[in-house]
């Protein structure tokens, strides 16, 4: 268990104004809508220019090729054969700030293992701060910002919100770490969960947004907020040819609007009205009569999200 009043460890540059900060996330379980994966990848295109990767976690002890498939591709011609890794890539923001991305897919096997592997790579780099991405399906709209959930180690948690269940391993990286006496944050991206699978520039957007305002800077968008228009106009076609999902976006909205009101509160009967009505329409997706006109189109045909 960490200790709340332990101090965390001052890594790095110390009291010097430079900071280096590990931002860490993982494809597979922790990435709804490749959200969390995508934009430690949308930081290492858009910053192309001064991105250099140092090191890497490549070794079967990890991973469970039947699950994490290697690929085979072609590179300047020459066929070859891509394991699964993640990667560590640092870049320079700014004069006072340095990234050490992490990004690959989640590890099968031996999870403390890797989290002290990869801090000790982090170590090297003698970063300051630690913060881990993710992204969760929920009952969200896509026509409101979506929510950002934030967990700070430098803070006792609060039992009343405090999440209790599974976890994937950027959870185990921040637990490791903050055991370490590391400072970490934690941020998550709600994504729609009618949207599909496919992935969320909208939900990347919104996390490098809350990314840039945790760091104090200003992080590239790139083409973000254009692809982010897109997938919401994608996502109104939706509504206009199934009247259960339109019906069903608009409680949401009502439930989303309720919760920025802090004057406002919802009444219990209507509170649990709309729960029912959710309820209902995801048990009438995983009907096997559901398929009809009107319902949702599969993921091949989803217009904007194949």
């Amino acid at each position: 268990m960490v200790d709340s009043q332990q101090p965390l460890r001052q890594k790095g540059h110390g009291l010097s104004q430079h900071r280096t900060v590990l931002v860490a996330a993982f494809e597979g379980w922790n990435d709804a809508g490749q959200a969390a994966s995508g934009t430690v990848r949308h930081l290492l295109q858009a910053l192309e220019v001064t991105v250099q990767e140092v090191d890497h976690i490549c070794c079967s002890t990890y991973y469970d090729y039947q699950y994490t498939r290697p690929l085979m591709c072609t590179v300047d011609g020459r066929r070859q054969i891509i394991w699964p890794e993640v990667t560590f890539s640092t870049v320079d923001v700014s004069d006072n700030l340095t990234l050490l991305l992490e990004v690959g897919p989640e590890p099968n096997f031996r999870w403390m293992d890797f989290a002290r592997q990869s801090l000790s790579i982090a170590d090297d780099y003698e970063i300051d701060e630690i913060i881990t991405l993710g992204s969760m399906f929920n009952d969200v709209p896509h026509t409101r910002p979506l929510p950002i959930s934030e967990q700070d180690s430098a803070f006792p948690p609060d039992p009343s919100t405090t999440y209790s269940g599974p976890v994937g391993i950027p959870s185990i990286l921040d637990f490791t770490a903050a055991e370490s006496g590391y400072r970490t944050e934690s941020l998550w991206v709600s994504v729609p969960q009618y949207a599909g699978a496919d992935d969320c520039p909208y939900a990347i957007l919104t996390l490098v947004k809350a990314l840039s305002h945790h760091l104090g800077t200003d992080l590239p968008l790139g083409n973000l907020p254009q692809r982010s228009r897109q997938w919401k106009q994608s996502a109104d076609t939706l509504l206009v040819y199934n009247d259960d999902l339109n019906h069903y976006v608009h409680r949401l909205e009502k439930i989303a609007d309720t919760e920025e009101t802090e004057e406002t509160v919802l009444p219990p009967a209507l509170s649990n009205q709309l729960i029912r009505e959710t309820e209902n329409f995801l048990k009438s997706l995983d009907s096997p009569d559901s398929p009809s006109p009107g319902s949702v189109p599969d993921s091949g045909s989803n217009p904007g999200f194949s």
